[in-house]
């Protein structure tokens, strides 16, 4: 009897449709039948219940006067959330993810809740989609 192990290596192919060097330029913010297409220069953008100081302004109970932001930080776009209740925030098929009082990087697409778990079926749910341009 053999007692030589035989191990199997597996490459994974681990080249994106991105460039590495690729950069976040914009973020496209979908509420309500309302498409917010904002550049990376127009950031911060605030999202919250104050109309005085918010960009896209989301009456609730759930959510703060001044609930988040999106941002650019390093060569990322993402939300910071400021808010009591925290944000759950979906990317791609993943399940969603509760940040509170954190900076969480955006990529690709997906949802946007404040203050509570995703429902797709919620009219207050906030669609993104990051968009990259290669350097």
């Amino acid at each position: 009897m053999s007692t030589e192990s035989s191990s199997t290596t597996t490459v994974l192919n681990t080249d994106s449709q991105h460039d590495m060097s690729a950069q976040a330029t914009h973020i496209e913010l979908f509420f309500r039948g309302r498409q917010y297409a904002i550049e990376r220069q127009d950031l911060p953008f605030k999202i919250g219940r104050d109309p005085q100081s918010c960009d896209l302004v989301i009456n609730n109970d759930l959510v703060s006067r001044n609930h988040c932001t999106i941002e650019f930080r390093g060569r990322q776009i993402g939300l910071l959330d400021r808010s009591t209740n925290g944000t759950c925030v979906q990317v791609g098929r993943t399940d969603g993810l509760f940040i509170r009082d954190n900076f969480y990087p955006l990529a690709g697409q997906g949802y946007i809740k404040l203050g509570e778990n995703i429902d797709l079926a919620d009219p207050d749910l906030i669609l993104f989609k990051v968009l990259f341009k290669p350097q």
